[in-house]
């Protein structure tokens, strides 16, 4: 299932700032905050990573809450992560190295229709089914293969490729 995102830089906001479209839905716009050289125009590419995590463990868990009627209220998902720079050896360095995500922690916040025991024993039994088909934080955690070209374009006249 071949699935499209689109990003189109935006130099007149500011070096790092990119607008972004999926399908058929409204623009956004990501870009970095001023530490790390950006404008802050928008959220960064590793808080929509968070927000996608958040996204998917969120709608696996719908799936599963109908799937073991539970019945609840209101759901609140947090994302936290934990970014570092990493040495050419892979240690932790505090001022050297690629910074890199090295760790996720998602918490819910449940608040269920009733506090019967069948239904908190069907939400617990849904959240111990769900995470496995959470597609996103599944993908990210068998790390995903990925390739990354280039093509110099001429506006008005054929591709040149490399």
């Amino acid at each position: 299932m071949p699935l499209v995102a689109r990003m189109t830089w935006r130099k007149e906001r500011g070096s790092l700032s990119f607008d972004g479209n999926v399908r058929h839905f409204p623009t956004f716009i990501a870009d970095e905050p001023p530490e790390f050289h950006g404008g802050d125009t928008g959220p960064s590419s590793i808080e929509y990573l968070l927000i996608s995590i958040g996204a998917c463990q969120g709608t696996s868990f719908g799936f599963a809450i109908d799937k073991y009627n539970a019945k609840i209220k209101n759901i609140e998902i947090e994302v936290k992560g934990d970014m570092h720079h990493i040495d050419r050896h892979g240690e932790l360095d505090k001022f050297k190295g690629l910074l890199r995500l090295i760790g996720v922690e998602v918490a819910f916040s449940i608040e269920p229709e009733d506090y019967s025991k069948e239904n908190l024993e069907n939400i617990d039994m849904a959240f111990r089914a769900f995470k496995k088909y959470c597609v996103v934080t599944e993908s990210v955690r068998r790390g995903i293969p990925s390739s990354i070209s280039y093509d110099i374009v001429r506006k008005g006249s054929q591709d040149v490729q490399i």
